[in-house]
């Protein structure tokens, strides 16, 4: 949303519904550097909320509307980002 509360046209959201593992195994790693995993989940009635939109600056940015979870997310990154910008037409 922008400043008057309007969504941006150029924003989507996505939900993104929450599970537990009840079971988590990491074998081994595949020729592409990730790991093979076996995993049990069980879903549970919560969701979160992620919200695309284009920007200004290049790349991926990723901010949280909640400040106590915004020093647990420093840092936060992956692999799998470069990637997922490039899928996206970013870099």
């Amino acid at each position: 949303m922008n400043a008057t509360g309007t969504q941006r046209p150029d924003a989507f959201d996505v939900p993104t519904p929450a599970k537990v593992n009840l079971r988590l195994e990491v074998r081994g790693k595949r020729d592409d550097g990730y790991h093979e995993l076996c995993t049990v989940m069980m879903a549970v009635d919560l969701t979160d909320r992620l919200r695309f939109s284009t920007g200004p600056a290049a790349g991926l940015e990723l901010s949280v509307s909640d400040p106590a979870l915004a020093a647990a997310t420093r840092g936060t990154g992956s692999p799998a980002t470069p990637r997922s910008a490039a899928a996206c037409g970013s870099s």
